[in-house]
């Protein structure tokens, strides 16, 4: 593993673990079952999106690095695409 791929490694963690802590921070707001395949399906059409075949997620952002799409019908906490407070980091949706 190269020194590129850990530090983007710890960059996302933190990056996720901040993004956790303002959630909570919220009160743990979720978005309803279409929102969260609404904003899955921008993510899927942007040319940033990467694509992780063979996986339980279907793919990550390139920019923030989290992974998406994984149990898009229902919350899980490593999905932000669920997380009221988390926005996309190329402004395409909230």
């Amino acid at each position: 593993m190269c020194c590129n791929s850990v530090k983007r490694i710890w960059k996302n963690g933190i990056q996720y673990t901040k993004a956790v802590w303002k959630w909570m921070q919220a009160g743990k707001p979720v978005r309803t079952a279409s929102e969260i395949q609404s904003r899955f399906e921008t993510c899927q059409r942007c040319e940033r999106f990467e694509e992780i075949p063979g996986k339980p997620w279907k793919g990550r952002c390139g920019v923030c690095g989290c992974y998406l799409g994984r149990h898009v019908k229902k919350f899980i906490i490593g999905n932000k695409i669920a997380m009221r407070t988390e926005k996309c980091p190329e402004g395409k949706w909230e």
